[in-house]
């Protein structure tokens, strides 16, 4: 049996209306849970918490999502722009 850790919880909303989002253990993991937010699964995350540490990994987790999206060449929406300049920074794609 493979080891499920690390898991990782995504936190979506604002401050104190912030709340988990639903998903099932299976599909916890860092690949599954980074190609969820590259297919915009959590237009309101704001964090991504690695379970056993507490971690927050929100922005390394910005960081591939933001190359898919550059890789796949189409224009950000609104909610990717501000996911990726909130945690990341200024968004420029290489020319």
């Amino acid at each position: 049996m493979r080891n499920p850790f690390p898991l990782y919880l995504v936190l979506c909303g604002q401050h104190i209306d912030e709340y988990s989002a639903e998903r099932d253990a299976k599909d916890m993991d860092r690949a599954t849970t980074i190609r969820d937010i590259a297919d915009g699964q959590f237009e309101t995350l704001s964090r991504v918490l690695e379970i056993g540490t507490g971690l927050d990994v929100t922005e390394d987790f910005a960081r591939e999502v933001m190359t898919i999206w550059a890789d796949g060449g189409e224009s950000l929406s609104y909610w990717q722009r501000q996911f990726v300049e909130f945690h990341v920074g200024s968004f420029r794609r290489a020319a």
